[in-house]
């Protein structure tokens, strides 16, 4: 999943923890949160909920 958000245009850093299902994104333009939710979506096994 963080290799799925990763390749989001924009995005600087991203750090997933499986155990908590949580993910920290820290990005900037021309990433938006509706771009790195299709990633995760498109990735497979992962539904992200802004």
């Amino acid at each position: 999943m963080e290799n799925a958000i990763k390749g989001v245009d924009g995005v600087v850093a991203a750090e997933a923890d499986l155990n908590e299902a949580n993910v920290t994104v820290d990005f900037e333009a021309p990433a938006t949160p509706e771009a790195i939710q299709a990633a995760v979506n498109g990735a497979g096994r992962y539904e992200l909920s802004l």
